[in-house]
């Protein structure tokens, strides 16, 4: 990234989640400390429209690369689906742990 801002060019990349302005952003968006701006609609299926916004405000890397963030309507609610699938697995798979070691222990010799 240095190269190519040296050379005056430019780039977009993704900021990977470890980057600790991506844990401080995530903070203050859950606080309702970030403004939202819409910057477009588009129809994604019958009925459903995707809004996407922008966050308002200047934010920097602490290399003092420009960082934008964005959000889409129809990815919270597959972020949301995802999530719900996973929680669903995970009890499945507790149930049937807990089923197992109630065989096991039925099995016991008093």
């Amino acid at each position: 990234m240095r190269k190519i801002d040296r050379d005056q060019g430019f780039f977009v990349t993704i900021l990977p989640r470890t980057r600790s302005e991506v844990a401080e952003f995530s903070k203050d968006a859950a606080a309702s400390r970030v403004r939202w701006q819409s910057i477009h609609q588009q129809r994604v299926r019958k009925g459903k429209i995707d809004h996407f916004e922008a966050a308002e405000g200047l934010f920097q890397m602490r290399e003092g690369y420009r960082i934008y963030w964005y959000r889409s309507s129809e990815k919270k609610v597959r972020d949301k689906q995802d999530r719900e699938q996973r929680i669903a697995v995970a009890r499945g798979q507790l149930l049937n742990l807990n089923n197992v070691k109630r065989r096991d222990q039925s099995r016991k010799p008093p």
